[in-house]
C-alpha cells in the first residue's frame, strides 16, 4: 500500500466522517459506532467515499473499517478485507447468545438498530450472507448457506442451547439451521422466524390462492399508482447478485417439518405476503405461536424496530423460564 495515497483518502475522509456524525472533530483511530454510528450513517460515508475510491462498497463494510484509518486502508485496497459471517452487533454478559439473520439482498447493518433496541444482557450476533464484498460468490441455496452460517455459530457457541432468530428470507436460514442443530442432538431453546414465508409454490392451495389474488390487486394497484411502495437506493452489483441468487435460492428451497417451536412475528399490514401465517406454516412446524408487531413488512425493521425488539425480548425471556 502507498502511504502517500492512504494519506490522501485520510484527509479526504476526515470532513465526511465529521459532517455525517455531526462531530467537530474526530481522531482517524475513533470507532465508528462508539461515535454514535448507524446504518443510516454508514450508508452515506461509504456514498460519499465511493466518489473517490476505486469501486463502489456496501455500507456493511463498516464492520471491517470502522474507523477513518481503516478506512482509508479499504479505500485504497478495496480487495483486501473480507466480512466475517458472523457479526457481534452488541456485547453481553449472559450466554448464550442471540443469532440474527438478515433478509433477502440485505445485511446485518440493517440489524444493527433492531440488536441495540432488543432488552437482553445475552450478547448478539448478525450473520452475513456470503458474497456480499464480490471477493466470493453468494450461495444459491439455503442448505447451502445453513451449512457456511452453522460453521460459523459453532465458532462462536460449539454447544446449545442456541437462541435463533431470522427476519424474512433470514428466517427460512434460521430454520434450516435449527433443524440441523436439532438432528445433531443439540438443544434450540428459541426459533423466531420475522414475517418469513416460504415460496408460493410449496404453500397450500387456500394460502397461495389468497396470495395470489393480492399480488394480482397489487400488480393493478402499481399501474394506477395508488400503491404505496418504498424507494431503496440502488444496491451495489454485488449486492444485487445476492439478492438475485437468494431469489433464487427462496424458490429452490422446500421447508422439512421442524419438530419444535417456532415464535413467528408478523406484520400487521399486509402487503405482498400472506394475511395469516397460520394455514402457510401449520403442517411444517410441531407448534406455532404468532404474535403481530406495527408496520408492513419492510416498516417493522425500518420504522418500528423497538415494537419488533419489544417482541423478540419477550420471546428470549420466554426461553429462559423453558
Amino acid at each position: 500500500m502507498n502511504p502517500q495515497t492512504n494519506s490522501k483518502f485520510v484527509e479526504k475522509l476526515i470532513p465526511i466522517w465529521q459532517k455525517a456524525l455531526g462531530k467537530p472533530s474526530i481522531g482517524i483511530h475513533d470507532n465508528f459506532f462508539e461515535l454514535g454510528g448507524n446504518g443510516a450513517i454508514a450508508e452515506q460515508l461509504f456514498l460519499e467515499a465511493s466518489r473517490f475510491g476505486s469501486k463502489p462498497l456496501p455500507p456493511v463494510m463498516i464492520y471491517v473499517a470502522p474507523t477513518i484509518a481503516s478506512m482509508a486502508e479499504l479505500l485504497a485496497n478495496p480487495d483486501s478485507a473480507e466480512l466475517a459471517p458472523a457479526i457481534q452487533l452488541r456485547d453481553g454478559s449472559h450466554e448464550p447468545p442471540l443469532f440474527l439473520s438478515h433478509g433477502l439482498g440485505s445485511s446485518v447493518l440493517d440489524l444493527l438498530v433492531l440488536a441495540n433496541h432488543i432488552d437482553t444482557d445475552h450478547a448478539i450476533y448478525g450473520l452475513q450472507a456470503k458474497g456480499t464484498s464480490g471477493k466470493e460468490d453468494p450461495h444459491d441455496r439455503v442448505e447451502d448457506m445453513a451449512t457456511f452460517h452453522l460453521e460459523a455459530i459453532r465458532q462462536v457457541q460449539p454447544r446449545g442451547p442456541y437462541l435463533l432468530a431470522g427476519y424474512s428470507f433470514g428466517g427460512l436460514l434460521m430454520l434450516e439451521i435449527a433443524q440441523r442443530l436439532r438432528a445433531a442432538g443439540e438443544s434450540v431453546d428459541l426459533l423466531a422466524m420475522v414475517d418469513t414465508y416460504p415460496s408460493k409454490r410449496v404453500m397450500r392451495p387456500l394460502p397461495f390462492l389468497q396470495l395470489a389474488l393480492r399480488l394480482a390487486k397489487r400488480k393493478v394497484q402499481r399501474k394506477l399508482g395508488t400503491l404505496k411502495e418504498v424507494h431503496r437506493e440502488a444496491p451495489t452489483p454485488e449486492v444485487q447478485r445476492q439478492k438475485d441468487l437468494c431469489d433464487l435460492a427462496l424458490e429452490r428451497y422446500r421447508p422439512r417439518y421442524y419438530d419444535g417451536a417456532v415464535h413467528f412475528l408478523r406484520a400487521a399490514e399486509i402487503s405482498a405476503f400472506p394475511a395469516d401465517p397460520i394455514p402457510v406454516w401449520s403442517h411444517l412446524v410441531k407448534k406455532i405461536r404468532v404474535e403481530t408487531v406495527p408496520g408492513d413488512h419492510l416498516e417493522m425493521l425500518d420504522i418500528h424496530p423497538e415494537a419488533l425488539a419489544a417482541a423478540l425480548s419477550r420471546c428470549i425471556r420466554e426461553s429462559e423460564r423453558s
